[in-house]
């Protein structure tokens, strides 16, 4: 987990305790950070010309170089399809503060793209983007899932609108696209029941695309696996059980800005949450999910 507000970065481990991984010291330099992907951080770099905000990619693990994504205001998340050191190159694609478009760039471009969200002169609006088998895939807000060719500027219908409304008189409900190490295609539903009084969804529903039907099917237990949830992005990761320390599966961790708490958990046994530690520093931080072993 990193914890961050623009002058103060901080990691917290949930992986084993015996575990240990080492920070590079020039992270706290990287000015605001805004996202994780594959392993590394997206950054905003403080120090540019205000019109002109370079975006930077720095992987917190290895001393690596850093890797610039051309200027761009007002991004507000970025998504890698891999790690930029990856042979062949990678693609960015990116969300714009307080609008529905989306970027995209392919390494070595010189600029920004605007995804053409068009099917059949109807805007797609686009609610969560993830990469599967090696593409990117989005859910529009009514549901459907479609494919995003980023090669010929386009949207692809894939699958039908899944059963993802949460029950009727709830408040707004979340959707996360996420796929998981199994090479399958999960999307994470969240929301609040109107009669509660707190600030934190504690309802969620699975739901797995399968592949043979193009059908969504809900999850009723992960097994051993656990959901990492953040505002916008989701990532998956089976039980730590090396050394004979067992993490507990079937859990979804998901996080709220403007919490006293880093981080809660939801159980998918009993629909219990129970809060996480304390942040120890101003509770609007952000929160992102960072897995060192994807890099």
């Amino acid at each position: 987990m990193v914890i961050t507000s623009r002058d103060d970065h901080r990691f917290k481990c949930l992986d084993d305790h015996k575990k240990r991984w080492k920070i590079r010291r020039d992270i706290d330099k990287l000015g605001e950070i805004i996202g994780a992907s594959h392993g590394w951080l997206v950054s905003y770099n403080p120090d540019d010309d205000e019109n002109q905000l370079e975006i930077t990619l720095s992987n917190p693990f290895r001393n690596e170089p850093n890797v610039a994504l051309p200027p761009e205001r007002n991004i507000w998340w970025v998504t890698l399809s891999a790690p930029p050191t990856t042979p062949g190159g990678f693609t960015a694609v990116a969300r714009v503060w307080s609008s529905p478009r989306i970027l995209f760039s392919h390494s070595g471009d010189g600029g920004w793209t605007d995804l053409n969200p068009v099917i059949n002169g109807r805007f797609i609006p686009l609610e969560s983007i993830s990469v599967f088998k090696g593409e990117f895939h989005a859910l529009g807000n009514s549901g459907n899932l479609y494919r995003m060719d980023l090669h010929n500027n386009n949207l692809n219908f894939v699958a039908p609108t899944a059963e993802l409304k949460p029950p009727e008189g709830v408040r707004k409900a979340r959707r996360h696209l996420v796929e998981t190490g199994d090479n399958e295609l999960l999307t994470v539903v969240q929301w609040k029941k109107l009669e509660e009084t707190d600030k934190v969804a504690r309802e969620f529903e699975v739901h797995r695309l399968d592949l043979p039907s193009m059908k969504w099917v809900k999850v009723e237990s992960l097994g051993d696996q656990v959901i990492y949830v953040s505002r916008y992005t989701a990532v998956t990761a089976r039980v730590n059980r090396e050394g004979g320390a067992v993490r507990e599966g079937n859990r979804i961790y998901f996080t709220k800005w403007k919490s006293k708490h880093g981080w809660f958990v939801f159980n998918m046994s009993d629909g219990s949450v129970e809060a996480g530690p304390r942040l120890g520093m101003a509770f609007y931080a952000h929160r992102y999910w960072i897995k060192p072993g994807s890099m």
